[in-house]
């Protein structure tokens, strides 16, 4: 099961970012396969303004920048 936070720009309030948290790279991939994500995307056909930007992001911690 992700963790996910939606986040809204304070700069630009029409733009918001969704950030799921995966328990592993396959589980991650598994859910951009879905049936729901596929329904999702061509449910928002018309509605945005251009294609979602989609970003697969590594965490790092502070520590691992000293």
């Amino acid at each position: 099961m992700p963790d996910i936070d939606l986040c809204v720009s304070a700069t630009s309030p029409s733009r918001f970012v969704i950030i799921e948290k995966w328990e592993s790279p396959e589980a991650q991939r598994a859910h951009f396969d879905s049936p729901e994500m596929v329904e999702m995307a061509k449910a928002c056909e018309g509605l945005l303004v251009q294609p979602p930007q989609i970003d697969l992001l590594e965490g790092i911690s502070a520590h691992d920048l000293a």
